[in-house]
């Protein structure tokens, strides 16, 4: 184990579980292995910036209508999570 995660373990263990939010490299997770239950997010800004360039690797010009189309679909979906948290008494598992 890398050191530097190994020296993470103590203060992430005194969380019953660790929100991680990152630009979707999930290596953190072979570093702390199943010692600390982890729950893992995309960070929200990396999910559309990092889609535009793989529709753009599929061709679809930028500033079309189906770029948009996509994006605001992608944004909508992600957005779920928040949505419903701000509208119940008890926050998203």
């Amino acid at each position: 184990m890398v050191e530097c995660v190994a020296s993470l373990i103590p203060a992430l263990k005194y969380f019953k579980q660790f929100l991680m939010v990152t630009d979707g490299d999930t290596s953190i997770f072979k570093g702390l292995g199943s010692s600390v239950k982890i729950l893992f997010q995309r960070c929200l800004w990396h999910i559309p910036h990092q889609f535009k360039w793989y529709l753009w690797k599929d061709g679809v010009k930028r500033k079309s209508d189906e770029l948009i189309y996509a994006l605001s679909q992608l944004l909508e979906i992600s957005n779920v999570a928040m949505f419903l948290f701000q509208h119940s008494k008890t926050p998203p598992d």
